[in-house]
């Protein structure tokens, strides 16, 4: 009987302890799943940046071209806030050689836990490539 009479003043205890410890618990999950999300978020504008440059290099291309393809990629994940920079503003033409892209995704639209990052609000990655056009003439031969 005394044994009983223990364990229901343990569970009390048990309550106390676990409303302690599961805040530490949740905030350290949701943490996690914070970060990784924040990791995929930069690693997909890496790929944006990449394939929306190689959309742009090829002749006949636009800004537009590139804007749509790193908009296409970032919406797989939902990505909000979203800025996709072509050659500085610059549009691309016959005569661009060097392409740059820039994808630039604000942290605090897409982070729940955004407010208590440290750092940075935003991921910026840039992507550049030369241009595949020929002005040349070519002789044969």
């Amino acid at each position: 009987m005394s044994k009983l009479r223990k364990v229901q003043y343990r569970t009390g205890a048990v309550t106390v302890e676990f409303a302690i410890v599961a805040n530490v618990m949740f905030v350290m999950i949701f943490g996690c799943i914070e970060l990784t999300r924040m990791s995929l978020m930069r690693n997909l504008a890496q790929d944006a940046a990449y394939f929306a440059a190689r959309a742009a290099v090829i002749p006949g291309a636009t800004n537009s071209d590139a804007t749509n393809e790193a908009n296409r990629i970032l919406g797989t994940l939902g990505t909000k806030g979203v800025s996709v920079v072509i050659n500085n503003g610059q549009a691309v033409s016959q005569d661009t050689e060097e392409l740059q892209v820039e994808v630039i995704i604000d942290l605090n639209q897409n982070m729940i836990m955004s407010p208590f990052l440290p750092t940075a609000r935003e991921i910026r990655t840039k992507a550049t490539m030369k241009t595949e056009r020929y002005n040349e003439v070519y002789h044969g031969g």
